[in-house]
């Protein structure tokens, strides 16, 4: 039986409007995922961003096996110490098209996988994924390294890798800029006391909190500290993901697709109701 052509127009409606719709949310949907070794003791400063296509690691160390199965577009690297320059980890999940970012300083890495190398200050894309080096300095690691956090834009979303740092001066020029901070809060040379993290955080004034590089049995009472000193920033530990709910401004991809899907919506329902009454009426 053939199908009425006005009914034909609403099923065509439904099937093309509401899931592109659909598909543009899922396409700006940003999960950043604080990668946890097999260490029980310690957990260090892996991440993976996933979002807009595009899978980007940071400071790979002792990784999972199944994280072969997840490629990346994008490494980068902080410094060259081991905890965040882990050659098994990266070559877990390195591909041809892959690209290497890290500090202009660490040769051996620049030069294994023919990677980019930065300096404080310097901006880049890669696979469509706009970066900023952002300098990372303490006693551990000394400021003429020029070693580096970065600062990552997907999708809208500013995320902040902090790498290996103390509670530095130049925070200042990130204040309200940050929309997801990932901290190093070791307690230890390697990074910063709590306190000065806690200092940070004020100073930076991120919408969400990933704290990193630290020892287990000690974040529990930090991240009581952060609830009581800043009740609105959200903290997750493992992964946190991103939509249009969690009402980050900058993403405006995903209130587009809101839209589209509520117009479409509306216009299927109301091609509905007009069929039906002409149908009525014969």
């Amino acid at each position: 039986m053939a199908i009425p052509t006005k009914k034909a127009t609403i099923i065509v409606l439904c099937v093309i409007l509401i899931p592109s719709a659909t598909a543009n949310t899922n396409a700006n949907k940003v999960t950043i995922t604080h990668i946890k070794s097999d260490n029980e003791y310690c957990n260090v400063s892996a991440v993976c961003i996933e979002g807009n296509g595009t899978r980007v690691y940071i400071d790979l160390f002792d990784i999972p096996l199944g994280y072969a199965d997840k490629p990346a577009d994008v490494i980068f690297i902080t410094h060259p110490h081991l905890a965040h320059y882990d050659p098994p980890s990266i070559d877990l999940v390195a591909q041809n098209t892959t690209t290497f970012i890290g500090p202009s300083s660490c040769s051996e890495f620049i030069s294994t996988y023919d990677g980019i190398g930065v300096v404080p200050g310097d901006t880049g894309t890669a696979a469509g994924i706009h970066y900023e080096a952002f300098r990372a300095y303490n006693t551990g690691h000394p400021y003429q390294n020029n070693w580096c956090g970065y600062i990552i834009t997907v999708n809208g979303i500013r995320i902040f890798h902090s790498g290996d740092t103390g509670n530095i001066p130049q925070f200042r020029n990130l204040e309200g800029n940050i929309d997801v901070l990932i901290l190093a809060v070791g307690d230890s040379y390697a990074t910063m006391e709590f306190e000065d993290a806690i200092d940070a955080i004020g100073v930076i004034q991120p919408k969400y909190l990933i704290p990193i590089h630290y020892l287990t049995m000690g974040i529990c009472d930090f991240i009581n500290e952060c609830n009581e000193t800043y009740p609105d920033i959200e903290i997750c530990t493992d992964e946190l993901v991103l939509t249009t709910e969690d009402d980050i401004p900058t993403a405006e991809g995903e209130v587009l697709g809101v839209v589209v899907f509520m117009i479409a919506a509306a216009c299927a329902v109301t091609l509905l109701i007009i069929y039906n009454k002409k149908i009525r009426l014969r």
